[in-house]
């Protein structure tokens, strides 16, 4: 208890569970959870990204998509030469360089023999497409315009005429690249 100028007896916490009888405790719990979730979000969001190198350099990369059709190689290999584009946000992700194809094969349980085999699938094809792009290096990110390359990362690829879920297998930079 705390006592007033007048000599009047002031609980500090009331029955109704106000602070000096004034607000309430939860009110300020959820003040200050409010003021530490802003404080997260902005030091969440607000990271400055460390540039290794305001110049871009000339990059490969190389995405694989499975499980295409000839008519699918065909509209791909009309692209070489052409600019490729992130099919979900139409970012440029650069210009087609080559296109090389290898049999699709999926694996299948052996009953008779307790194995699983490797089996070619007729008529279907892994497609590995090479794309050349400027790139700019950060600390932590290598990007081609607005998209984030990484190998590993999923991206959909579109240009004319086709579009396709993709894998990015290998990423070599232009003193790397062959």
């Amino acid at each position: 208890m705390a006592t007033t100028r007048k000599g009047e007896d002031v609980m500090i916490i009331d029955k109704k569970g106000r602070l000096f009888g004034k607000i309430s405790i939860i009110d300020i719990l959820i003040i200050l959870v409010l003021i530490a979730i802003i404080i997260f979000a902005y030091k969440f969001f607000n990271k400055k990204e460390v540039v290794v190198n305001d110049d871009t350099v000339d990059m490969y990369y190389t995405v694989e998509t499975r499980n295409m059709t000839k008519e699918f190689i065909d509209q791909v290999r009309n692209n070489e030469g052409k600019s490729l584009y992130n099919a979900v946000r139409n970012y440029y992700i650069g210009e087609m360089v080559s296109c090389e194809v290898e049999p699709f094969y999926t694996y299948e349980n052996n009953y008779e023999t307790g194995t699983v085999d490797r089996v070619e699938c007729e008529g279907k094809y892994s497609v590995y497409i090479k794309i050349k792009g400027s790139a700019k290096l950060s600390e932590k990110d290598i990007t081609v315009g607005e998209q984030e390359i990484k190998v590993g990362m999923q991206l959909a690829v579109k240009g004319k005429g086709f579009a396709t879920n993709t894998w990015i297998v290998k990423v070599e930079l232009q003193e790397d690249a062959k």
